[in-house]
C-alpha cells in the first residue's frame, strides 16, 4: 500500500469536479494533467492504470492519482460511476508515494496521510461532502475560497478514515463493535432490527446494548437509523427518485415515519436537503 503525506496548513486549490456516469462500455481515456485526481467509486468497475500500474477501483474505493504522470484506462467497463475531483497543492510541490509501514505517523497537526488506493471506505459522509463541492462548483459561488475548503474537508475526511483503521489497536469488544459496525453499514439498505443483529453476532440482547453504547455512544437502533438516513440523503444527492422510492429502497415501512427521523437528524426535510445540495456536474466521456 502506497502513501504520501500532504501539508495542509493552508487549504488546497480546488481545480473542477464532477460526476461520471457511462453509457454503455467504456475505457479511461490516456492522458497527462497538471492537477491531483481524487477518484471516488459510486458504482460497477473501473479499470485504471498510472504508471503501468493497475488499480481496480469498485464501490466504496479511492484512487488518488498524481501530476504530470500518465493514467488512464487497461481494460472495459460497464455502468460505471463515480465522483472525480481536480486540485493542485499550495506550495507547488508534488508529494511522491511510498510504501505504507507500521510506523505510520502524523509529523504534524497540519499534514495528512492520504493512501494512494484505499479499499472499502465508509461512504456516506465523503459523498454528502463530495456533493456539497458539486453543488458549490456548479452553484459558482463568488466566495473563490468556498470550493477550496470543501476539497481540503474531503481529503481531511479521507485522510481520518484511513489513519483511524490502520493505527488503532482494538479490544476484543471494540473489534466486535467495530464488526457489527462495518455489517450493520454493509446491510444498512435491508430491513434491520436490534434482533437481526444479535442473532447475527449470537449476542445476548442486552449485553450488546450495554457494550455497543459504551463504545459508540449512541443505541444499536439510533445507529441503523442514522445510516439509513445517510443512505436516504445520498440517494436525494444523486438521482431524482421520489421520497416514497428512496424510502422503500432504504427498507422504511413506513415514508412518513423516514421523513420524522430525517427531520430529527438533519434539521430539514428531504425536501429541503435536496434542494440544497441538488446541483452536479455530470459527464458520461
Amino acid at each position: 500500500m502506497k502513501i504520501s503525506e500532504f501539508n495542509v496548513d493552508k487549504p488546497v486549490k480546488f481545480i473542477s469536479a464532477g460526476h461520471f456516469i457511462s453509457s454503455g462500455e467504456w475505457i479511461h481515456p490516456t492522458r497527462r494533467i497538471d492537477t491531483y485526481v481524487l477518484i471516488i467509486g459510486q458504482n460497477g468497475t473501473a479499470y485504471i492504470s498510472e504508471n503501468g500500474e493497475e488499480y481496480i477501483l469498485n464501490a466504496g474505493d479511492t484512487l488518488l492519482l498524481s501530476p504530470n504522470i500518465e493514467h488512464g484506462g487497461y481494460k472495459k467497463s460497464e455502468n460505471v460511476s463515480y465522483y472525480w475531483f481536480h486540485f493542485k497543492l499550495n506550495d507547488s510541490a508534488e508529494n511522491t508515494f511510498e510504501e505504507y509501514t507500521d510506523s505510520l505517523t502524523f509529523q504534524n497537526e497540519h499534514s495528512l496521510i492520504l493512501p494512494k488506493f484505499y479499499e472499502s471506505l465508509r461512504q456516506d459522509k465523503l459523498f454528502i461532502l463530495a456533493n456539497q463541492l458539486l453543488d458549490i462548483y456548479e452553484s459558482k459561488y463568488s466566495n473563490i475560497y468556498a470550493g477550496d475548503y470543501l476539497m481540503t474537508s474531503i481529503l481531511i475526511e479521507l485522510s481520518e478514515q484511513f489513519y483511524k483503521n490502520i493505527s488503532h489497536t482494538l479490544s476484543d469488544d471494540s473489534r466486535n463493535i467495530y464488526r457489527i459496525c462495518e455489517w450493520i453499514r454493509v446491510n444498512c439498505q435491508n430491513k434491520i432490527t436490534l434482533e437481526n443483529v444479535t442473532e447475527q453476532f449470537s449476542y445476548n440482547k442486552n449485553y450488546l446494548c450495554r457494550i455497543f453504547k459504551k463504545h459508540m455512544g449512541t443505541t444499536v437502533q439510533k445507529y441503523i437509523n442514522r445510516l439509513k438516513i445517510s443512505l436516504v440523503k445520498q440517494y436525494l444527492c444523486s438521482t431524482d427518485k421520489t421520497v416514497q422510492e428512496i424510502a422503500y429502497i432504504a427498507c422504511f415501512d413506513d415514508e412518513k415515519y423516514m421523513m420524522r427521523l430525517f427531520k430529527e437528524f438533519e434539521m430539514m426535510t428531504p425536501g429541503q436537503f435536496r434542494n440544497a445540495y441538488g446541483k452536479t456536474h455530470i459527464n458520461s466521456k
